[in-house]
């Protein structure tokens, strides 16, 4: 028996969101954001 984080219910409310507001990116897309946000500075 797999175990996962988000029900069928939540995977879909994710799914909508991530179309209602264009967000095309992954996961793995976060640490991207990270490196812009340190070289922005104050």
């Amino acid at each position: 028996m797999e175990r996962k984080p988000h029900g069928k219910r939540a995977l879909a409310a994710i799914t909508d969101l991530k179309r209602v507001y264009g967000m095309e990116y992954g996961v793995h897309a976060t640490r991207a954001f990270a490196a812009e946000s340190e070289c922005a500075g104050p």
